[in-house]
């Protein structure tokens, strides 16, 4: 998919810009994870994601 194709749909889904609302990002010492607050559900990440 096009890169901005998909800046656009998540640019739909926070037209405020308040990412923080979506969920954070934490990390142990061997994996990084993202916290969904919609879902409470805990997702490992690759190091693109996590930044």
């Amino acid at each position: 998919m096009d890169k901005e194709v998909l800046i656009q749909y998540f640019e739909q889904l926070v037209p405020d810009g308040n990412w923080n609302r979506m969920g954070m990002t934490f990390q142990t010492e061997k994996t990084k994870y993202h916290y969904d607050n919609g879902t409470g559900k805990v997702f490992s990440c690759e190091d693109k994601e996590f930044k």
